[in-house]
């Protein structure tokens, strides 16, 4: 490249969550690009991945009409794809998803992931209707009734080392924070649409992948296999390489 010529900017979306495992911004040792951690400040509030978009989109400093593509790690890939047809409306420019184990979000994963997180606490079963019409139809009140079964486990349990509720409870709010900002981006992700766009999505999927035919909503499906496990993926030089091939790729109008 050029002396003074800017690299192609990819915007990255790889949830800060509870996994510990290789991140997508580990790859920038191997990528010719420059990659913008959107999912690195401050988490959406909002229950919809189209919501969540346009929120991460309007606190970019980068020009939209420089962003050559989208990365994003497992269930932030509708998020991503939300980003890239937004970005095709804006400006008329088709921008690619590379989806790395993408995947949607059932209403059975929100519910086992909040029994997972439950389960911290003590043998309790959850009493929150978890189903496709209450996580469309009222995502809050989901959320809501999560958050406070996760703050009633947690300050049962810290009640016996501290005795103090108010201390307790104040502790368990910290303590479940990071499980309630997980259960909302399930839950926005759930909520996607997958509307169509005319840009492609080059899937990258380990051995664990769960998808392996054409992403919903994409004008084509491009499909990558890496031998190793979800949690190894982002530690493998074949990610690099897709990335940097689809960002180096002439822009496409629609």
């Amino acid at each position: 490249m050029a002396s003074g010529e800017r690299l192609p900017v990819v915007l990255g979306l790889d949830y800060p969550g509870l996994e510990r495992r290789p991140r997508l911004t580990g790859l920038s040792t191997q990528l010719t690009v420059r990659l913008v951690d959107v999912l690195g400040g401050r988490l959406p509030q909002a229950f919809t991945s189209e919501e969540w978009a346009r929120e991460l989109l309007g606190r970019l400093a980068t020009p939209e009409d420089e962003i050559a593509c989208v990365a994003a790690f497992c269930m932030a890939a509708p998020i991503g794809q939300d980003i890239a047809r937004i970005l095709f409306e804006r400006t008329g420019r088709v921008v690619p998803v590379i989806a790395v184990d993408g995947a949607g979000c059932p209403p059975s994963f929100v519910a086992t992931s909040f029994e997972s997180l439950l389960s911290r606490y003590g043998d309790r079963a959850s009493t929150v209707d978890v189903s496709e019409t209450s996580l469309r139809q009222d995502p809050a009140g989901v959320l809501g009734l999560m958050r406070e079964a996760l703050m009633a486990a947690a300050t049962d349990v810290l009640m016996g080392d501290i005795g103090d509720a108010v201390v307790a409870r104040e502790i368990a709010a910290e303590l479940t924070g990071a499980a309630v900002d997980w259960l909302r981006h399930l839950i926005a992700v759930h909520n996607a649409t997958y509307t169509p766009w005319p840009g492609p999505v080059h899937l990258v999927n380990s051995s664990e992948a769960p998808l392996w035919g054409n992403w919903p909503g994409a004008s084509a499906t491009e499909i990558t296999a890496v031998e190793c496990t979800r949690l190894e993926l982002l530690g493998r030089r074949e990610v690099a390489r897709v990335i940097n091939e689809v960002a180096a790729a002439p822009p496409v109008t629609g």
